[in-house]
């Protein structure tokens, strides 16, 4: 009888050890992207709280996602906003890189000097990525405010 159960345990542990390692590589198959190029839906989000930040508006919500040897780029892109009466784009951009932060390069303006499309490496497949922002508002002096890039991976589609 203590045979049969030492047999059960020991099939019962094969069982949960081959579930768990299925388990492990379906995760990382699953935060990685092929290489390519995509569309993805992105949302400026506060940094402490789960809604939009007041900069969201400035942001087209269709970002493009390059994937190049498993290393990420993402091209956000901007314009100008209205807050009560109050006009304001985004100057600058940092974003968290896992080990510090990264500015954001821009790669484009519109005709009055605002960037309108910035570049910056996604260092993991990730729903929010920490950002600091950088708005056109003379209270703020040029200094940055915190807020995250919400990624929806699941609107994640070959360009």
């Amino acid at each position: 009888m203590q045979r049969t159960w030492k047999k059960i345990i020991a099939v019962l542990m094969a069982l949960t050890f081959m579930a768990l390692t299925c388990s492990v590589a379906a995760m990382a198959k699953g935060s990685s992207v092929k290489n390519g190029s995509y569309k993805v839906t992105v949302n400026f989000w506060q940094a402490d709280k789960n809604k939009a930040s007041m900069c969201n508006p400035a942001l087209s919500h269709t970002a493009k996602l390059r994937v190049n040897n498993g290393k990420m780029t993402m091209t956000i892109y901007t314009h100008p906003m209205t807050y009560g009466k109050q006009s304001a784009a985004l100057i600058k951009m940092k974003v968290y890189n896992g080990s510090g932060w990264s500015q954001a390069n821009v790669l484009s303006r519109d005709k009055k000097g605002n960037p309108s499309s910035l570049s910056f490496p996604v260092y993991k497949k990730a729903t929010y990525i920490p950002i600091k922002v950088s708005p056109s508002v003379k209270e703020f002096n040029g200094q940055y405010l915190d807020a995250r890039l919400k990624i929806s991976w699941d609107t994640l589609k070959k360009a």
